[in-house]
Formats: structure tokens, sequence, C-alpha cells
């Protein structure tokens, strides 16, 4: 707590007062989370500060989940030409996502609690010259306390919902300085640009610099080694990153629905977690539906109804074999996951109608007829049928979500600038 009274703050104070109270919770609750995801057993002292000592003044970047580590990749590889990268994250598969798309190039590490003393701990043993949180990742402590030991914070790819943001300006007296110590902000629209604003961060740090997330690397080499997956045959339609709820009343729905009309029509079906995949199967199996599981090795045939991705890490790879694609997190009150990935390989896509998390990169290709917005599984069978029977309005689609994939490019340069802009300071300062 002498963090704290040192850098001042009744409202952090407070804050950090609560957060102690309620740590063994937190703790109770990564334990639970153990037991369907073991991995949040690994390095638990991590979560406290207690990682293993840094040399070099590295650029530390923080991403909370998988979602936002695989959208980063492109951006801390190219920081991790110029500084050595620290790379933290909060939850299980983002740890593992970092870990295997950026191996030794980076030091992983779970980021503290936000707590002082284990900030400031972690602060001692990483010693960062730039910290960087992805999205709107803040943490009051994380930034008061790193800006107290002089360390530019910069927000990259970085949105504020009109939601979030009613939300902050109610807790202002702990989110106003927090927003306000801030050395800059890579904004992803103009609306979130003024809603940052709003908040406390002065105009002259707020920059919109785009979504870090248009510039995904498309392996083309991983999607060719998918060549024969599928045996050749009617079109396919891939759900991917589906949530629970969304296979039983949606998906799976659909797609009897639409095979009555559509020969030959095949499904890939790629679970948002791990712990569902068994799950999956059970409900495509339910339905009379034929299954063959990734990890099991076998191929798929022509009897083959449901060719189930039960494995991690090749969710954007398996686009690349679809016809229509929905993406998951819409139907189910998620927020919408990344539809950009089918974007990158021409395929149109459709999504419920819960897209808050996305609504900004949503809007242009629902505007341009790339994206369709369904609101149940009768309204997702009527637009996979159509797009699947009428194949040039379906092509057509996917070319004009390619086409602004494309032209939405650009983010992740903007924003290594930016950050190395930072870094070069504290170097010619040293």
């Amino acid at each position: 707590m002498r963090a704290i009274a040192r850098s001042g703050g009744l409202a952090r104070l407070v804050y950090s007062i609560l957060f102690y109270l309620i740590l063994p919770l937190v703790v109770l609750r990564h334990l639970w989370r153990s037991l369907r995801e073991p991995l949040y057993r690994e390095r638990m002292s991590e979560r406290f500060g207690f990682c293993a000592p840094v040399e070099g003044r590295p650029i530390w970047v923080h991403a909370v989940s998988a979602g936002e580590t695989i959208a980063a990749v492109p951006f801390i590889r190219e920081l991790a030409e110029h500084y050595p990268v620290v790379v933290t994250n909060m939850t299980a598969t983002g740890r593992e996502r970092a870990r295997t798309l950026l191996g030794d190039s980076v030091v992983h590490a779970y980021a503290p609690y936000d707590l002082p003393d284990g900030v400031a701990r972690f602060l001692s043993r990483v010693n960062p010259r730039v910290a960087v949180f992805i999205d709107t990742e803040v943490w009051p402590n994380m930034i008061a306390l790193a800006v107290g030991r002089g360390i530019p914070v910069e927000l990259v790819n970085a949105r504020m919902s009109a939601k979030s943001a009613f939300g902050y300006a109610r807790g202002a007296a702990l989110s106003r300085p927090m927003f306000g110590a801030v050395s800059g902000v890579c904004a992803q629209t103009d609306a979130h640009r003024a809603r940052f604003l709003t908040l406390g961060v002065p105009q002259d740090r707020v920059v919109v610099t785009g979504s870090i997330k248009f510039d995904m690397v498309v392996d083309e080499a991983a999607a060719a080694a998918l060549t024969g997956t599928l045996p050749e045959g009617g079109p396919v339609f891939m759900a991917g990153s589906t949530h629970a709820g969304e296979e039983e009343d949606a998906v799976l729905q659909a797609f009897v629905v639409a095979r009555q009309k559509i020969p030959g029509l095949r499904m890939i079906l790629v679970p948002r977690h791990p712990w569902r995949f068994d799950g999956a199967a059970d409900a495509c199996r339910a339905l009379g539906l034929s299954v063959v599981r990734r990890s099991s090795g076998e191929a798929a045939s022509a009897s083959t109804d449901v060719f189930l991705v039960d494995t991690m890490g090749e969710l954007r790879a398996f686009y690349s074999l679809c016809d229509v694609a929905f993406v998951g997190g819409s139907l189910a009150p998620e927020g919408g996951h990344n539809l950009l990935e089918a974007a990158a390989f021409r395929v149109p896509v459709i999504m419920g109608p819960h897209l808050y998390d996305i609504d900004d990169i949503a809007e242009p290709f629902r505007e341009a007829g790339a994206l369709k917005v369904v609101a149940d599984a009768d309204e997702l069978a009527a637009q996979l049928t159509k797009w699947s029977l009428d194949v040039e309005a379906g092509a057509a689609a996917g070319e004009r979500a390619k086409g602004l994939f494309d032209a939405n490019q650009g983010a992740t340069r903007r924003s290594v600038e930016r950050v190395l802009a930072h870094a070069r300071r504290f170097d010619s300062a040293g």
C-alpha cells in the first residue's frame, strides 16, 4: 500500500483495498477454471509479480486473452526487431497462443493482479522502457505505477464502446486520472477517439490508427496444407468460434434445414473453447449427423456431415476451405468474434446481432453486403441457403469482404512507429 501512498489517489486506494478483500475469490476462480484449463495452475506466482527478472529494458506488451494476442502478433514481431519484448496475458489460452505463435522471440509471463505490491514487483523485475496495452485492457495500478516510474504507457488498437465509456464516466474519480496519465492512445476509429477524449485523455495524445486486426498474416502455407482434408463435393459451410448454445440452438439446426435444399452441403465446426469439443460432437450426433474429429487423424469422407476441428490454432486456415462462414459469439451474447479471418479468404460472413465488441469493424462489412446479420436459426438457414445456391452472389459478397480487408490495412505500422518513438526518446534521454 505504500506504493499508492507515494503516488496519491484516494479512489485508487479504495479500489486497491477492495481488490485485496476479494483476492481470495479471484484466486478461487482461477483454481476453478484450472479444472477445465490446467494451464491456469501454472506459474501462479506470476499473478503476484514474481516473474523472472528481465534484462535490457524491454518493451512490455499486455494482451489479455487469445483474440487480442493473435491480433497483436504482427505488431509484436515488428517491435521485437528493435527491442526485447515481454508479452503478458491474463488468460491461459492467451498465454498458450503467445507461446505458440511467438516462441522464444519474446519473454512470456502472466500479468500480475492489479494490486500495488504485485505490480510494483513486476515492474522492478521487468523494468520496461515502454508499456503497451492492447485494446482497452487498462488497470489503474498498472498505469499509475508505470507512469510513476517514468514509463510511457500507450494504448494500442484501442477501442471504447459507448457502454464502456458510460461505465468509466460513472467511476470518474478512479478512471479520469488513469486515462489522463497515459502517454498515448492509438484509437481504432474517430468514434473511439472521441470517447477517450471525454474520459480525460489529452487531445494531443489520441490519434486514429485503425485496427491492427486488418494486418493479420494470411498463412497461405497453412491453408494449402489443408488441401484434401475434405473430399470434393458440394459447398462447405463453416461455423467458427462458436459458444455454448450456438451449435445446438442455431448453427446445427440451420445446417440441417439448409442441406435439405442443398445437395452435398457439408459443415466445418470450430468451437471457441477446447473444453466444449466433446459437447459439440455430442450435439451433432444427437441430430443424427456423422462427425469426424480433426484430432482423430481420420479422413473425412463423402458421408461425413460435420468435420469438427477440435485442435488449437487452426481456425484461421480452415476458413480457406469454406464457401460461407458463420462467426460465433454473435448469436450468443459474447460481442462477436473476428470476421476478418474469413474475409481474408474471400468468404462471405453471417453473424448474429450481438456485435458490440466488433461493431466498428462489422458495420462497413454489413453496409457493403459482405456481412449478413441474422436473428436466429431460421434466418441463418435462409442466408446460408441463399449464398450456397446463388454461387455468384456468394462469391461477390466474398470479394467485397476481401476488398474491405485489404483497404483497411496499415494500423500495425502506424502503431509500431508510435511505440518506437517512446522507446527512442528513452534511449536519447539515457
